[in-house]
């Protein structure tokens, strides 16, 4: 029997992880940001009686969701552009990440700030969603000490951005 050699290639990976991301240009939705941009800007009616991911209606999709930080596309946009820059990537592996809270409660709360007459709108009082906060670890801190970089956004300046996105843009 003939035996193959074996090959012994050492593996390199660069990668850029990205947790759930949302803003202009996402046209199928199925995460709460998104939701609440469209709802916010006019889009769309009736967000308590939506449903979005595996069919849950919002609430209990927001806070199913309530650990994922999201990304606003345009930070997703600057990292990349960060890292196809780079001369060299000290790491194989980074994550991207707005650094927004994940806390449901205060991203309704940044929401109102962002488009406070989306309120009745909306339909959802903050009280309704989970106020925990859970830190999975997904993080840019690479990207930081690597590159310096760091989201350009807040989640009330994301929310802004995106919602003017919509107003001044037709499906």
């Amino acid at each position: 029997m003939q035996t193959q050699p074996v090959l012994s290639l050492p593996l390199e990976v660069d990668a850029l992880q990205f947790p759930l991301q949302w803003g202009p240009g996402y046209s199928a939705m199925g995460n709460h940001y998104s939701f609440l941009a469209h709802t916010a800007a006019g889009r769309i009616e009736n967000l308590k009686d939506r449903v979005g991911y595996h069919n849950l209606p919002i609430v209990p999709l927001w806070n199913t969701f309530s650990a994922d930080s999201g990304v606003f596309i345009k930070d997703s946009a600057s990292a990349i552009v960060t890292v196809m820059r780079a001369e060299t990537l000290p790491n194989h592996i980074y994550n991207v990440s707005s650094g927004f809270t994940t806390n449901p409660r205060e991203q309704l709360e940044a929401l109102y700030k962002a488009a406070p007459e989306s309120r009745e709108r909306i339909g959802i009082a903050p009280e309704d969603l989970r106020e925990p906060q859970f830190d999975l670890g997904f993080n840019a801190s690479r990207l930081k000490a690597d590159f310096g970089w760091t989201s350009s956004y807040t989640m009330e300046s994301a929310f802004e951005a995106y919602i003017e996105w919509l107003q001044n843009h037709p499906y």
